[in-house]
């Protein structure tokens, strides 16, 4: 029987308030490397900010798999479709959706 480990990256409660790109990449790095297979991105900032965050960590990856969290209501449904569809297409279908 498979078992699939999900990582959920967090903030530090020490963490500076500006967001570090060069510490992400770090991170992500090695969250590829130690064998993880995707991680959760659910910010509780909203739909723009978890698509620019899984945009940037399918940028900096190979392989990870970004799973994206969205509310439904919260854009215009064909533009998140939109939006959504570009995004797995450049990232070569490492995208998947959790609709709340």
């Amino acid at each position: 029987m498979p078992i699939e480990f999900t990582h959920v990256p967090g903030k530090s409660a020490y963490g500076s308030f500006f967001y570090d790109f060069a510490e992400t990449a770090t991170k992500l790095s090695l969250i590829e490397d130690v064998g993880f297979q995707k991680i959760v991105v659910d910010d509780p900032a909203g739909l723009l900010t978890n698509m620019d965050i899984a945009a940037q960590a399918l940028k900096r990856t190979a392989s990870l798999e970004v799973v994206l969290t969205h509310w439904a209501g919260v854009v215009e449904p064909t533009v998140a479709a939109r939006q959504l569809a570009a995004l797995d297409a450049r990232s070569g279908g490492r995208l998947s959706l959790r609709m709340l």
